[in-house]
């Protein structure tokens, strides 16, 4: 993943190369920094991953057949399969305080 995003396998990580995109964006941007803009993060990467295995791997075997979907990156609830996005904070506290939402200082989420 590291390779896709333009980083150095075992130099660089999918965290450093996320912070330096969005410093990039935050220094250059004349508008504010939109979350489609951002590389994928470590764990973000890890569960999107997971999907695209277990695709191939039924598509191989001509099978829906898994254990266990919750270990692929999927949550059931209800019947509903919805895709795990990630099981990390959006960011370090101190910076979710101080997000700014339409020019305003706020703490609660909101995008």
């Amino acid at each position: 993943m590291v390779a896709l995003f333009g980083g150095m396998p075992g130099v660089d990580s999918l965290a450093k190369l996320h912070y330096s995109t969005y410093s990039k964006l935050c220094t250059y941007s004349k508008t504010a920094v939109r979350r489609e803009q951002l590389l994928s993060t470590e764990r973000a990467a890890f569960f999107h991953s997971s999907r695209a295995h277990l695709q191939v791997w039924q598509w191989k075997a001509l099978s829906t057949d898994v254990a266990n979907l919750c270990e692929w990156g999927w949550n059931i609830s209800n019947n509903i399969l919805t895709p795990v996005l990630t099981d990390e904070s959006q960011g370090p506290d101190d910076l979710l305080k101080v997000i700014r939402c339409k020019g305003k200082m706020t703490t609660k989420n909101c995008c």
